[in-house]
């Protein structure tokens, strides 16, 4: 962490209160909102509280620095009105409402000025706060504490955790053998043990408190702030950042360089081959022929708003499961958020896209190399497989974009960019890394071709975005992604989901999908690490165990992916064709029927990102239970849902018999992770997400072009 407190206040504090990404603080005699700050921190973790600060010049700092605080231009004193207050004009720190101190510092050769302020007390400060929690106080006023404190009832009102100066103003310890000689808790700390507080550090220069009823938090101060805190002052950040920044310029270098090397060989390797006749036939078309390598077709309103072209040249809509869905999800944000949206696209991608996004969207559709492509078709032949090298086989540049359709930046959603030669800046949404984790779902040349595109696309990119916290430690750990260019955002639902329910009901998804009256809900392409099989194992047990409840298994998905022989093997192994329903590709719009039809949905994938279908069913108030592996916990936290062993099929079983045995039980779990999706997953909360990314992106690229 940062630590911008002047005595390693604020790594105490965050000792305490454990990276609580929001909370509640009063400062009294706060003075700068970065110097010597015990605030800043919190602030920006996204903390927000009340500043109070009686020199003008001071709280006007606050004014412009912490936009999100309330800010107030007060004294405060044990009684509400008016009174002198004494700045020290050459050092703003010391100033004081003590008139003994004032003296002092007079003597000591600095200039004191006076004049009368405004006070309030802390009752007032604390009754305006409007009876939230308040995490912590911090007063440092130079010797005016007790009256500070005596301004409220400690009873009544009560901050988890004070944190006050407690030695003379401005006095150094000089006799190491005498340290109390700068005590100054005396008058005013038997009132708060008084009131149940308990003394628990004391720093050489502020005393901290907490409540009686926190007294277990106590041992989180055992310690001094010490090298296990990971402190750093803002200086050596700042050279941390400078280094770190230096990594991606010279990672994004190095893929640049490679990208050109490419390049290079590829023409020198073309022109060797066709011995000079390759300048003929371009000169011959570019006289008689136009150069067109692709089709733009222009969006109903082009605005002047900040375009993003989206690179969905790798999606095969209908099999590309997870990312095909994450498209739309973010083209339909950056609409919503009145960005202008250019898709890269082939043309067989052209009418699903337009059938979604209409003329919304603008569409730089590729044009097909038709020598290539009649290579690659034949290759399939020969090999009796089928290749899905979508983007080798189209006449496309990314080199070019802002010229061609006037982009300001690039986003892929699809793992990798699909050309390298792009110059606009870029962000690339890498899902995960299961290649790295579960490389027996791989054959040897996939594996090799994700650690080259992954790389280079990673390298390439000004920024990275994540769906979970889980990945963004993989990438950093895994592929040593610088993590300043890696952000989670986590992904929103589909709001065509929801809306389905108006015009396809749960009775219309029963009576068009012919769906068994009790059933559990898998909503999830055949890959194998989607572990559909352990699945089936264990609707076996409890189909056994509970044959009074009939539940069967509605499986949705793609049955030409690799994991699907195995879910069919498994299937007619246990004699279970009957009871579980295969119903291939869904239409978005039904799915929200098949959801509320459910029991509840369950998740046993062995690998993911995040899950669409967990949050689709918590958004819909649908029960829904998943693995304990990889990122999936982070959607289940807060009691959202019920966690298993994904390679445990009598685990698995043991949560579908219990939610079928507890009714109550499996709504509880829903009411939770209705309110913890609606709040974590808002379409207004990826919004934002996506937007400082582009913010980011777009001053880093901005900082490096000066």
């Amino acid at each position: 962490m940062i630590t911008y407190a002047q005595n390693f206040e604020d790594v105490m504090l965050a000792r305490l209160f454990q990276r609580q990404s929001s909370g509640f603080y009063i400062d009294i005699g706060a003075w700068h909102p970065t110097l010597h700050s015990v605030t800043k921190h919190f602030y920006e973790l996204g903390w927000s509280g009340v500043n109070v600060e009686p020199i003008q010049r001071q709280y006007q700092l606050f004014v412009q620095d912490r936009p999100r605080d309330k800010n107030m231009n007060v004294a405060v004193g044990n009684v509400s009105g008016r009174m002198r207050f004494y700045e020290c004009n050459d050092l703003t720190s010391l100033s004081t409402a003590n008139r003994e101190q004032a003296k002092v510092l007079q003597l000591s050769g600095h200039e004191v000025i006076s004049y009368e302020v405004d006070v309030i007390t802390l009752n007032d400060i604390i009754a305006s706060c409007g009876g939230g929690t308040i995490d912590f106080l911090k007063v440092d006023v130079e010797g005016f504490e007790e009256q500070v404190l005596r301004g409220t009832d400690w009873r009544r009102f009560r901050p988890k955790v004070l944190l006050i100066e407690a030695t003379q103003p401005a006095v150094q310890i000089t006799d190491w053998d005498n340290v109390d000689a700068i005590r100054n808790w005396d008058a005013w700390e038997p009132m708060l043990l008084q009131s149940g507080y308990i003394f628990a550090w004391y720093d050489g220069l502020s005393r901290f408190y907490i409540r009686e009823e926190d007294e277990h938090l106590k041992g989180r101060l055992a310690l001094p702030p010490c090298v296990h805190d990971e402190p750093q002052t803002p200086v050596v950040a700042e050279l941390a950042a400078l280094s770190e920044d230096f990594k991606i310029q010279s990672q994004k270098l190095e893929a640049k360089n490679e990208v050109i090397r490419t390049l290079a060989v590829r023409d020198l390797e073309r022109k060797a081959l066709l011995g000079g006749s390759i300048d003929f036939l371009c000169d011959l078309r570019r006289k008689f022929m136009p150069h067109k390598h692709c089709d733009f077709l222009l969006p109903q309103q082009s605005g002047a708003h900040l375009h993003i072209a989206v690179d969905i040249l790798g999606i095969d809509f209908g099999v590309s499961g997870g990312v095909e869905t994450y498209m739309k999800m973010l083209t339909s944000a950056l609409l919503d958020s009145k960005k202008r949206v250019t898709l890269i696209c082939r043309p067989d991608q052209l009418p699903a896209l337009q059938k979604q996004f209409h003329n919304r969207v603008g569409y730089f559709v590729v044009r097909e190399n038709q020598v290539i492509a009649l290579s690659i078709k034949v290759a399939n032949r020969l090999l009796g497989k089928t290749s899905r090298l979508r983007a080798a086989r189209y006449m496309a540049t990314f080199a070019r974009l802002a010229q061609d359709i006037g982009a300001d930046l690039l986003h892929s959603p699809v793992q990798t960019f699909s050309f390298f030669d792009f110059l606009l800046p870029s962000v690339l949404n890498l899902h995960d890394l299961q290649h790295l984790h579960f490389p027996e779902n791989f054959n040897p040349s996939d594996i090799e071709v994700r650690n080259y595109l992954y790389g280079r696309s990673s390298a390439l990119a000004d920024a990275i975005i994540v769906s979970s916290d889980f990945v963004r430690n993989d990438l950093i750990t895994q592929m040593h992604v610088p993590p300043s260019k890696v952000f989670t955002v986590p992904v929103t639902w589909d709001p065509m989901i929801v809306n389905g329910l108006e015009s396809f009901t749960v009775e219309h998804a029963k009576a068009h999908y012919q769906l068994p009256p009790t059933y559990a809900l898998y909503p999830a392409q055949f890959w194998p690490h989607k572990n559909h099989a352990r699945l089936v194992q264990a609707l076996r047990i409890v189909r056994e165990k509970m044959p009074a409840t009939d539940l069967k298994l509605v499986l949705t998905g793609y049955r030409g992916h690799a994991g699907w022989p195995e879910v069919d093997e498994t299937i007619k192994r246990l004699g279970l064709d009957s009871d579980v329903v295969c119903l291939d590709h869904v239409p978005v719009e039904h799915l929200a029927g098949l959801y509320k039809g459910a029991v509840y949905c369950v998740m046993p994938s062995t690998f993911e990102a995040s899950s669409y279908p967990v949050i689709e069913a918590q958004m819909l108030g649908v029960p829904a239970m998943c693995s304990n592996v990889t990122s999936l916990p982070e959607l289940m936290r807060d009691e959202a849902g019920l966690l298993f062993d994904p390679f445990d099929v009598e685990d698995i079983a043991a949560k579908m018999m219990r939610w079928l045995e507890d009714p109550e039980d499996r709504r509880d779990h829903a009411g939770r992770a209705f309110m913890k999706a609606r709040n974590e997953h808002s379409l207004a909360k990826y919004v934002d997400g996506i937007g400082q990314v582009y913010e980011y992106v777009l001053k880093s690229r901005k900082r490096h072009t000066r």
